[in-house]
Parts: C-alpha cells; structure tokens; sequence
C-alpha cells in the first residue's frame, strides 16, 4: 500500500488530492474531483478525504460517526440525535427530543447543515458499494479466499 494513503478503515481513506491528480498515488483514480475537494468517491464505493484540506480533515470523525449509522437511521431525526450526543458527551443519556432542543438553544443549526451534508455522501457511497459488489462477486470471493488461504493479493505467499 502506498504510504500516501491513511487507511482509516476498509471504506474510509485520506489522501492528499493534489497527489492524486499528480499520478503520484497509482492505486487510486477519483472522479470529478479537484485539488481543493474535501473529498470524493471511488468507483467500488470507498470515501477519499483530502489530507491536504483543512475541511476533510475536521470532518473526518463525523464522517466516522455517520459511517456507522444503520440505513434505518441515516439521514433522519433519530440518527441525528445519536450524532449530536456523540459530539457532547454530556447528552448522552437524555432522550432524543433533548439533544434537539439542545441544539436549537444554542443555535447550532450548522450542524444539522453538516449532518446531513454527512449522510448524503455516505448514501452514494454505500450505493456504489452495493453496485461494485453485485457487478464483481465473482473477484471479491476469490480475493477473499486467497487472503484467508494466506496468499497475498499479488499471488505470492
């Protein structure tokens, strides 16, 4: 792996773009995205932030939080109150009118405005997952099995 490339998990990575567009990072192709993006999709549905970018790098751990709302949960009500209470400890154990009040009070509309910014990007992203992976089932089985046979991606042991 290329040491450019911060793995902060199996579908969420920060690399500096600018690297990206200069071809100095081989493994990975972006669309449609600029040196002065935040961040971007690849096509299998992994989420690039840019490392070179004040903005993806504060939102990287909502983008954490976000990532491991359940479907049922993003980009409603309910995941954004287990957001909120991520963010400021001190709501966890209230009920989730509380934390929205909370936000309300102290005019923190912003955000809602982040959150669900947040969601839209990981609805697209786990739509191009669930793509990728139905149009290639067949080379992700057989890298799944080489990996827990112990071969190494490149074939060698």
């Amino acid at each position: 792996m290329n040491p450019n490339i911060k793995v902060i998990n199996k579908n969420l990575w920060m690399v500096n773009f600018s690297y990206v567009e200069r071809d100095f990072i081989k493994e990975l192709t972006l669309k449609n995205t600029l040196d002065s993006d935040f961040m971007g999709l690849t096509q299998d549905g992994k989420l690039i932030m840019n490392s070179g970018d004040e903005l993806g790098q504060k939102t990287l751990p909502m983008m954490k939080v976000v990532m491991t709302l359940p479907n049922r949960l993003l980009g409603n009500e309910g995941g954004f109150c287990f957001f909120v209470k991520v963010f400021i400890p001190k709501l966890d154990k209230l009920n989730n009118a509380e934390p929205l009040e909370f936000v309300k009070q102290q005019n923190l509309i912003n955000l809602k405005a982040v959150y669900d910014t947040a969601c839209k990007w990981e609805k697209e992203r786990r739509k191009l997952n669930k793509k990728y992976t139905r149009e290639h089932w067949f080379s992700i089985g057989i890298n799944k099995l080489l990996h827990r046979k112990g071969m190494k991606e490149n074939g060698k042991y």
